[in-house]
């Protein structure tokens, strides 16, 4: 009975709602009837069943076929290899069917045909447990699909919500259900009696979602089932077989259906990923709604009846969402469901959902597993789960397919590093999901373009690891194939071992091989075959036509001079002996790290591996023959970015760079190949740049430029460090360090500093070592994830470094010092670009937040805004990369220019040397991030958000935060270049001596050599 209810429809919704009065037939209420009785009621549902089950496959209508009911072909196949298993085995199983291709249905399959004297459910979540619950109480659509008959009777389910206290309590509630459906935190905690009992009174257990269940938890529930009986059938459902915590779903594995599958066979559609960078909180979810709004419109626009899901983590944080989204889209009505509302609420809210009166609803894990909605296409979520792999696993149900749905689309809180890091992932985990995921990123360019399009090209069996996933290191071999036409990579399966070749991926066009080979042999400690050690080895082949060079690199000992000549002749030779150290040729600044050196000693030969200042007296015995290299490692700068590498004179060639992908590989490659095909290049040359270290006891001879922090904290989060002025606390990114002065005797001294407060530091030097101290100033403390401990004593561990003047730096008390004296060659005269500095106060440097007219800063300001920059940025302060950053995005560049001001020292407003020692150093430290730009942005995003915080003006003279946001978003999508200026106007360049002009001229070669970033000064006329 349903009060003004005209349709069947109205009754329905109704229902929905919870509201109605149900009148015949009248509902049996199992606990207000004699157990007798409850248990003849169940055994007369199980004889209702027998012979009324029916294995039909049904088929989509076509153009000219109508919709033939069944079990879909996935539910068909799983369906048989359970009833395969239960013939054969009593051992667990697992049925892997993605989310969205029938899994539950597929539960109810089984149980129909079995007809379990007693089913036990056990399900990860409340929710989930209310949802199975009400699929068993109407065998879900078995009897709408012409499965189960229609005069079957339904099930009586128990939903186990408590946990039972004794034997006596299992006997009552399970002896008066068919089907008991539980969570795992009820079933798990039961005492060890409660659960033996439960064992005893089912005939079957399913879990389902068992990718949420930790292994102790479900093997301790399962071994009761196991000890119970040996006929007791257990099987486990799930989406994926890896769980939450990394680990594998236990049990046998019969039936996996593959996303592939379900996506060429019209059960899943494409997912649309859009990542929104995690910046600011509010910032954040403003744009998350945003886009959820956007993409109804555009969705509900085409004709597409789209439902949105917004989802976080705690139940405040939903009320404070679901309250901005119906301040923000109240067209859409956006409805609230959590575990704190009553049933009724909550049913409320759905039925609005369903009858889409309601188009948005915002939830706290809630609608997860079992919830079915397939109008729900869209998803915002706001707070990444502890994996941002679980969260695409959850998406999964967004992708389900139907002709009327189109694509779905997800919104996530994450930057678009993290989303490639979950992705490669989550592809590691189940291959297929390449097929499904497809990663928003407008107007991709470049770089990204190239890189997609080598992706795209291989074609090859090798589906179970996906290129993505793959993430070889940087070495190779390098062989010349002068005389090849035509390689052919195949021979690689040839030439592995017996039985160990997997797979082979093969792009054609850029004559790019992937193998994956597979070793077994018996472990080391045993004769028996039953124990094996499994490795696996990753070959990359690559032969650059253009060159005539072959690379291949191995995880292994596949890299060989015959695996060479297979693939591209047997005139195919290695590039080895003292050629390989011509790969050092272009690096600048070289340190050698490690030198290994052979010489003979009586009548043999000695090998001796040199490190730190000892390098220095290797690299002087190899300039005089006296020993020879055999191998070496070393860092410094090539093609303007800090990087590593090795190689020794087998041949082989390594570096500690980072690989995205293959591009990054091949690239490398030819870099290296260019330079090993040069004859004309010395096999010295590493030796001929070498920076050589040396110890020493007292402080260097030469003018400090510049100090920067030690590489393990600019590394690291600044976020997660902070630096403590007495009680006074500032996120490193705040703070700066300092020299104290540019002198070229007296103590070595260098401040860090803090907005207005700063400490003193002075560099002392024992026999063997060097001291940090501090000498003024409150106590200096810093505090990382690791530890808190004075900055005198993280300095001690982790030494910040100082650059001279003449071209050495130090290091503690190593001073790495050039080959040869310093060439101060003047600055070149069209670098000099004089101004008229009329109206500006050359004592003044700082605009400050009140944008002082008269200043140094105001002034560049004014001249950079009648350029076409996108944003001019005021980033003065402690903490700062330059006193101004302007920045133009064209189509695949972003060009950035980063400007250093300095006002007069003196009253008389000369220009002074120390002056121009502190602008030169800041001018040679602002590059240290040119490589990462992404790093860059960031910091200039951080620095705004802080000094609004403070109450101050914007540090934007032209552009928003906003275009600065979109810029970080897609940086990997262009490449970035950059130039410097240094603007003192106290320099007139018809004045400049020869000390200044020779300073400027160090900088300017620096920035190129190291960075090969221009530098121009800005002086008076």
């Amino acid at each position: 009975l349903v009060e003004d209810a005209h349709t069947p429809q109205d009754i329905q919704e109704a229902l929905n709602k919870g509201s109605g009065t149900w009148l015949s037939p009248k509902p049996l209420k199992p606990a207000a009837v004699p157990v007798g009785e409850v248990t003849a009621s169940c055994r007369a549902v199980l004889d209702s069943w027998k012979g009324k089950f029916s294995f039909r496959e049904g088929q989509r209508a076509t153009a000219t076929d109508p919709t033939i009911p069944g079990l879909r072909r996935p539910q068909v196949g799983a369906l048989h290899a359970a009833l395969a298993h239960i013939t054969s085995s009593a051992d667990p199983a697992t049925i892997v069917m993605p989310t969205g291709t029938g899994k539950t249905e597929t539960m109810l399959a089984i149980y129909a045909n079995e007809r379990f004297e007693r089913l036990m459910v056990v399900v990860p979540t409340d929710a989930l447990r209310d949802q199975i619950a009400g699929k068993f109480e109407t065998m879900g659509v078995l009897q709408d699909q012409e499965c189960l008959a229609r005069d079957a009777f339904y099930p009586i389910v128990l939903r186990l919500e408590h946990i039972p206290k004794s034997p006596e309590d299992v006997d009552e509630l399970f002896g008066r259900a068919n089907v008991v459906v539980t969570t795992m935190s009820i079933a798990g905690k039961a005492n060890a009696e409660v659960q033996h009992h439960m064992a005893q009174m089912c005939g079957a257990l399913f879990i389902d979602e068992a990718h949420h269940i930790g292994a102790r938890t479900w093997r301790g529930f399962r071994a009761w089932f196991t000890e119970a009986a040996t006929d007791k059938l257990i099987f486990q459902f799930t989406a994926t077989p890896f769980r939450e915590d990394g680990g594998k779903v236990d049990g046998k594995f019969i039936y996996y259906y593959p996303l592939a599958k379900a996506q060429s066979e019209d059960y899943f559609g494409k997912i649309d990923f859009r990542a929104v960078s995690d910046l600011d909180s509010n910032e954040t979810d403003a744009e998350i709604m945003r886009l959820v709004g956007e993409t109804l419109d555009r969705d509900i626009a085409v004709g597409r009846n789209h439902l949105a899901m917004v989802r976080c983590k705690k139940i405040k944080r939903a009320e404070k969402l679901h309250e901005r989204y119906t301040a923000e889209l109240a067209r859409y009505n956006p409805v609230i469901v959590h575990s704190e509302q009553s049933a009724a609420i909550r049913r409320e809210n759905l039925a609005a959902l369903r009858r889409f009166q309601s188009r948005i609803v915002v939830c706290v894990d809630m609608l997860g597993e079992g919830f079915d909605l397939p109008e729900l296409k869209i998803a915002g979520v706001h707070d990444v789960f502890a994996s941002v792999a679980v969260t695409l696993q959850f998406v999964g149900r967004f992708a389900r397919a139907r002709d009327d749905l189109g694509t779905a689309t997800v919104i996530a809180n994450t930057d678009q590093d993290r989303v490639d890091r979950a992705l490669a992932k989550l592809y590691a985990e189940e291959a297929d999901w390449n097929l499904l995921i497809s990663t928003i990123n407008a107007s991709r360019v470049g770089r990204e373009m190239g890189r997609a399009e080598v992706l795209a090209g291989f074609k090859g069996d090798l589906r179970e690891i996906p290129l993505q996933t793959i993430e070889s290191s940087m070495s190779t071999l390098v062989f010349r194939a002068k005389q090849c036409k035509n390689w052919d990579p195949l021979k690689i399966e040839d030439s592995a071992p017996t039985g160990s070749f997997v797979g082979m991926k093969l792009n054609q066009l850029h004559r790019i091989a992937v193998c994956v080979l597979r070793h077994e042999k018996i472990a080391k400690w045993t004769t028996s075959e039953a124990a094996t050690d499994v490795s696996w080895e990753l070959i990359l082949a690559h032969w650059d036509e253009n060159s005539g060079l072959l690379y291949i690199s191995s995880t292994g000992a596949s890299a060989t001079d015959s695996l060479a000549r297979a693939i591209c002749g047997e005139e195919t030779t290695r590039i080895r002996d003292q050629a390989v150290f011509r790969c050092f040729h272009d690096f600048n600044r070289l340190v050698i790290r490690n030198l290994g050196m052979t010489h003979r000693q009586g009548g043999g030969t000695r090998y001796s591996m040199l490190m730190g200042i000892d390098v220095s007296d290797g690299i002087d015995s190899l300039m005089k023959a006296e020993r020879i290299q055999n191998n070496i490692f070393g860092s410094g700068f090539e093609e303007g970015e800090p990087r590593t590498l090795g190689c020794s004179i087998k041949g082989k060639f390594w570096s500690q760079s980072r690989i995205h992908d293959l591009t990054d590989w091949t690239a490398w490659c030819h870099r290296l190949g260019a330079l090993l095909d040069n004859d004309s290049i010395p096999e010295s040359a590493p030796f001929a740049s070498a920076m050589r270290p040396r110890r020493i006891t007292a402080r260097p001879d030469a003018h400090p430029l510049v100090i920067y922090w030690p590489m393990s904290l600019l590394f690291s989060f600044e976020e997660q460090i902070d630096v403590y002025l007495g009680d006074a606390c500032y996120p490193f990114a705040e703070c700066e360090i300092v020299l104290s002065n540019h002198n070229r005797a007296g103590p070595l001294q260098f401040e860090v500093r803090a907005q207005d407060k700063a400490v003193q530091f002075e560099i002392g030097f024992t026999a063997t070592d060097a001291t940090y101290t501090q000498i003024s100033g409150p106590l200096c403390r810093i505090k990382t994830r690791r530890n808190e401990r004075t900055l005198a004593e993280s300095f001690a561990d982790d030494a910040p470094q100082i650059d001279f003047g003449d071209g050495s730096f130090l290091i503690y008390s190593h001073l790495y010092v050039p080959p040869k004296e310093l060439d101060l060659t003047p600055i070149m005269d069209s670098a000099l670009v004089p101004w008229d500095w009329t109206g500006t106060n050359p004592r003044v440097e700082s605009q400050g937040p009140e944008r002082r007219s008269d200043s140094v800063q105001y002034r560049v300001v004014q001249e950079l805004k009648k350029g076409d920059y996108d944003i001019i940025f005021d980033d003065d302060g402690t903490g700062e990369f330059a006193d101004v950053i302007s920045i133009k995005i064209r189509d695949t560049t972003v060009d950035v220019l980063m400007c250093h001001c300095k006002y007069a020292g003196t009253e008389k407003g000369a220009a002074r040397l120390d002056d121009l020692y502190e602008v030169a150093g800041q001018a040679l430290k602002s590059v240290q991030f040119c490589h990462k730009p992404k790093r860059f942005l960031r910091n200039m995003m951080n620095r705004e958000k802080r000094r609004l915080e403070r109450g101050q003006a914007t540090r934007f003279d032209k552009g928003t935060i906003g275009q600065l946001r979109r810029l970080y978003a897609s940086w990997d999508q262009y490449r970035f270049e950059y130039k410097v200026w240094i603007v003192q106007p106290t320099i007139s360049k018809a004045a400049a001596t020869q000390p200044i002009l020779q300073l400027l001229g160090f900088v300017e070669k620096a920035l190129i050599d190291h960075r090969r970033i221009p530098l121009t000064v800005i002086l008076r006329k």
